[in-house]
Order: structure tokens, then sequence, then C-alpha cells
């Protein structure tokens, strides 16, 4: 199990992670971040020989996510960052790859409906593409 994650919650290292990712809208309130990592070596490999790391991490940052949501917390996995500002802002050993950030704090908003997306019709298919 290479995945970790790292509490960020002192006030400076959660605005440094802000400026890692280059932006603050939605978010900016968040008092906290929820870093995930993996270690890339021990990944297993599918029959590809692909390393599977990456789903493995999905699949628990998912879970986080999605269980931090039942708790009324406001999230969003970030996938757009600079890694190498964020390894050196939290100190992460070159073996692992940073895979996504999540803000973590309690919405000021509340929830509107979901706009723009396609309907079910578009991208669900029976038997073939």
């Amino acid at each position: 199990q290479g995945v970790h994650y790292i509490l960020v919650r002192k006030t400076e290292q959660v605005k440094a992670i802000w400026n890692a990712i280059g932006q603050e809208k939605k978010f900016i309130r968040a008092p906290m971040f929820i870093i995930g990592i993996i270690s890339v070596e021990g990944s297993g490999t599918n029959k590809n020989g692909e390393k599977y790391y990456a789903v493995d991490f999905g699949i628990c940052f998912e879970h986080l996510i999605l269980a931090a949501t039942a708790e009324g917390l406001a999230t969003c996995w970030i996938g757009y960052f600079n890694e190498k500002m964020v390894k050196e802002i939290l100190k992460i050993p070159e073996k692992y790859k940073v895979m996504g950030l999540t803000p973590l704090g309690y919405s000021t908003k509340l929830k509107g409906e979901v706009t723009d997306r396609k309907p079910l019709s578009e991208i669900v298919h029976y038997e073939k593409f």
C-alpha cells in the first residue's frame, strides 16, 4: 500500500499550496488541504506491463473525497498543480509522486443545481460504442 496523505493545516503552508496550484477561486477560505501521494516503487502492473499506481491512488483518493462529502465537508479534487513546488513545500521524498490535492472545509454557499452536463444518452453506450 503505497498511498500516503499529508494534512496541511498551517495557514502559511495552505497559502503556499494555493500558490503551487496557481489559482484560488472556489475554495479560498478552505482551512486545510489533504495532499495525496503514492510511492511508484513496488507498484503492481497490469497484463500490458503498465504500472497501476494511478488507479490505486484514484480509488483511495475518491473514497476519501466521498467520505468527506458524506460528513458535510466541501472538497474538490485538484489535479492541476506544480508538483515540484508541492514536493518542496512539504519535503516529500523523490520516490513519491504527488497525485492529487483537495482543499477541505465547510461550504460558505448553498449548493446549486449542476448544469452544463451531457445527458446520459450521449455518454452511455450499450453492447458497443
